[in-house]
């Protein structure tokens, strides 16, 4: 049976007791995009702000200082108790900061261990809760002729705790995917243009159960996503941050479905 995760996209509100709403955190690792699970929906904006230290190159390993933005936007209809349903919506913000290194194993081998530590805070009221996500990402890269083929994996823990409160959640996620590049004809300051496309198949370890108010459990498992992105190679650079690649992706699975704003194939 899998452990209750309270909601990693809702929010919990108990409405005839007059109790406090409680914002699960972990929305903040989930990415860019709309959320929705039985009618219930989250927006997030996540911005992946980071400067590299050091390039990776031969055998040298890369370093790059991470600092995430991210905004949630919490939607949800209260529906005990009242003769007529009420809409709320609650604000939240995070702050992040990590370290990721590039780990250069054979020439299109690397290997990305990162960790973050960061705050989260709902903006109608004194709520916060301390962010920690910590991983292992691994890309590799098979160049072709007129063709870029790029398979990833990763194993991610993910969790929140409140700092005035008992409520906390950790969980693990397994993903692996591929995605095939392609030129896109032009050039961005000198940098060739490219096209690529992405299927990401990701794994819950365990199993989470979402229990909305008023709502069914939901199992989530298993999760599908498949993306567009362009972008240049290399990557354009101002002030020393780099610009991420753009693209549009949705995410299916076990009840959840996503739309997403991605910065690229996640690996």
């Amino acid at each position: 049976m899998g452990r209750t995760l309270r909601c990693f996209l809702l929010l919990t509100l108990v409405a005839a007791s007059g109790e406090s709403q409680e914002v699960h955190y972990s929305y903040a690792h989930s990415g860019t995009g709309f959320f929705s699970l039985g009618g219930r929906s989250v927006q997030v904006a996540r911005i992946p702000f980071a400067y590299r230290l050091r390039e990776a190159e031969n055998e040298q390993w890369g370093l790059k200082l991470r600092f995430p933005v991210s905004l949630g936007f919490h939607e949800f209809t209260i529906r005990e108790g009242l003769d007529q349903p009420l809409k709320e919506t609650v604000e939240t913000i995070a702050l992040a900061v990590g370290l990721e290194a590039e780990i250069p194993r054979w020439k299109s081998w690397r290997l990305k261990p990162y960790a973050e530590i960061g705050l989260g805070k709902r903006l109608s009221g004194n709520e916060e809760a301390l962010l920690y996500r910590a991983g292992m990402r691994s890309v590799w890269r098979v160049p072709r002729e007129r063709l870029d083929l790029r398979l990833g994996a990763a194993l991610k823990f993910e969790g929140f705790e409140l700092l005035d409160g008992d409520a906390r959640d950790s969980y693990g996620v397994a993903e692996v995917g591929g995605e095939i590049r392609w030129p896109a004809g032009f050039e961005l300051r000198e940098n060739p243009a490219n096209l690529g496309a992405y299927l990401i198949a990701r794994r819950f370890l365990p199993e989470i159960e979402l229990v909305p108010r008023g709502s069914e459990p939901t199992v989530i498992e298993n999760q599908t996503e498949l993306g567009l992105t362009f972008g240049t190679e290399p990557s354009l650079s101002l002030w020393g941050l780099d610009a991420p690649r753009l693209g549009l992706a949705y995410r299916w699975g076990d009840g959840l479905s996503a739309y997403r704003l991605n910065f690229g194939f996640p690996f």
